[in-house]
């Protein structure tokens, strides 16, 4: 699994989810410094600075304290994983990314139709984007690369959101390759991969936050062709 800063190589780690926290964390640390000179620069450029009083605050600054200009000045971070491990061992990782409001992104690569990972049809299907958005606070997208529009227009809207993101994207398994258009449209058609946007910030209900376009005859259970 991978986990990378913007401009640097991938690196691989057995927890991609928690080392992308790390990542995050360092590098909010150390931008915490330049924000706290910036702010009192910005003190005493207005007279204002008083260090008996601002010294105490600032020394506590972290990210949480962050302004939403200073936030965007930090480098998105950004990790790769599957949803094979989502649904085993790193789901704590993804629960606990979630509920810490850390602005870190995840892409989740689900692939569908490998021999070696059919399922027992009478097994419960942990379905990611139900886990994403019960944490509610966090931006979710899923989609096929049947609907690659909606799928980029889901990642923009991701990435400016200040807030944890997960990316679900439905991908043919590799022996499944040569069929790989086909077996996205047919995920999306099947309901296997439902083309979702659930983003915190568009309003205070449900109905508000969530969005179904993009998929083939939304109101109906199935769809007709």
């Amino acid at each position: 699994m991978d986990c990378q800063l913007p401009g640097e190589e991938p690196e691989e780690h057995p927890d991609p989810l928690a080392a992308a926290v790390g990542y995050f964390d360092g590098t909010a640390r150390r931008l915490a410094e330049v924000f706290k000179a910036a702010r009192v620069a910005s003190l005493e450029a207005d007279g204002n600075y008083r260090p008996e009083i601002h010294d105490e605050v600032l020394s506590e600054l972290d990210w949480e304290s962050f302004t939403v200009e200073e936030l965007a000045l930090v480098p998105l971070v950004a990790a790769l994983t599957s949803g094979r491990n989502l649904r085993g061992r790193g789901q704590p990782s993804l629960s606990r990314l979630l509920r810490s409001s850390r602005p870190v992104h995840v892409i989740v690569l689900d692939e569908g139709g490998a021999p070696d990972e059919a399922e027992d049809l009478s097994a419960f299907h942990l379905e990611l984007g139900y886990l994403v958005m019960a944490h509610r606070e966090a931006f979710a997208v899923g989609s096929s690369l049947a609907r690659p529009d909606r799928l980029t227009e889901g990642l923009v809207r991701m990435v400016r959101a200040p807030r944890p993101g997960v990316a679900l994207m439905e991908l043919p398994a590799r022996e499944l390759a040569s069929w790989h258009v086909l077996m996205a449209d047919a995920a999306l058609r099947g309901r296997a991969c439902p083309s979702f946007l659930y983003d915190p910030d568009a309003g205070t209900t449900w109905a508000e936050r969530f969005e179904l376009d993009g998929n083939p005859d939304p109101e109906c259970t199935w769809p007709n062709q």
